[in-house]
């Protein structure tokens, strides 16, 4: 069986079309040329990962996968704990890497093999050309798709995936590879977390009998996930201009100015990064983020993780 899109009723799509591009474009246009556009993209890659992990039975929460992520866990081999740290590592490799849209049937390959590997047998695709077929059909599909707008697009590639790859605990890659035909049709500078917008919208709704319903679905939480980032990305410039503000009265020899930078630059930061970067003692390094007034964010009382917030 292949996946069908004759009967996608163009025409009633419209509206949702428009109110999907147009939260794209308001994104698009927030993030551009913005100093705190680098932070805000590491908030949502934790984000992201959380929401990925929630297909299936539980999720790992950002404050976990920033204590994994940090080394103050230990790695187990926990499936919900694999799609996260998978998901986190995919989307940063991927904002590394400069993106066309040929390559991304690979790149898809390369989240599902990275998802897996770590599973036991019984959870792999065991069937290596099984696998390769689903991909080429999945990836037929995406390219047939081309004539239609890109948000709609991004909603086909995401139910095509579910049809073919048929396993819950991997639907969460189909976001990833929306969120990379956005990208790599210039839609957004980033990957949007789609998933985070997936989890807003009923299972059921997105999973449901009729193509449609669920294509309306999936418009939606493309939509959430973008309303989503915009009110995200605001937060990031509140803090950023509250932190500016605490710099006013500092004395002409003061490093707040500096340790600013690297709380923009690095969206986490610890005790031994700030000695580092700023070569100081970490007595010092201690004062400046009490001064700064970053939000530690373990929960710990050693270890401690500090963000701007």
């Amino acid at each position: 069986m292949h996946y069908s899109m004759d009967d996608i009723p163009l025409d009633s799509l419209v509206l949702v079309l428009e109110r999907v591009e147009t939260a794209l474009g308001r994104l698009r246009h927030a993030v551009a040329d913005s100093p705190v556009t680098e932070m805000f993209f590491e908030r949502m890659n934790i984000l992201e990962a959380s929401a990925s992990s929630s297909f299936g039975n539980g999720s790992v929460s950002p404050l976990q996968i920033i204590h994994l992520d940090s080394g103050l866990e230990p790695i187990r081999y926990d499936v919900l704990e694999i799609q996260a740290r998978a998901a986190l590592g995919i989307r940063r490799m991927l904002a590394r890497r400069k993106v066309y849209s040929g390559d991304w049937l690979a790149i898809t390959e390369e989240a599902t093999k990275s998802a897996t590997d770590p599973l036991p047998a019984t959870d792999l695709f065991s069937d290596s050309s099984f696998f390769e077929q689903m991909l080429t059909k999945w990836d037929q599909t995406v390219r047939t798709s081309e004539s239609f707008p890109v948000a709609l697009r991004a909603a086909i590639v995401i139910d095509a995936w579910n049809y073919y790859c048929a396993r819950p605990h991997l639907s969460w890659i189909g976001g990833v590879a929306a969120a990379l035909l956005l990208r790599s049709t210039d839609c957004l500078p980033h990957h949007l977390a789609i998933n985070v917008g997936m989890k807003s919208v009923a299972s059921d709704r997105r999973n449901g009998r009729n193509q449609t319903s669920r294509i309306v679905a999936l418009l939606q939480a493309v939509e959430r996930a973008t309303l989503f980032e915009i009110k995200e990305f605001k937060k990031v410039e509140v803090a950023l201009a509250a932190a500016q503000d605490r710099l006013l009265e500092r004395r002409s020899n003061s490093k707040l100015p500096k340790l600013l930078e690297l709380a923009v630059r690095r969206p986490i930061v610890s005790v031994p990064t700030v000695v580092k970067e700023l070569e100081i003692t970490s007595v010092g390094a201690r004062t400046l983020i009490r001064h700064l007034k970053l939000r530690e964010i373990t929960g710990r009382g050693r270890d401690c993780l500090w963000s701007l917030i």
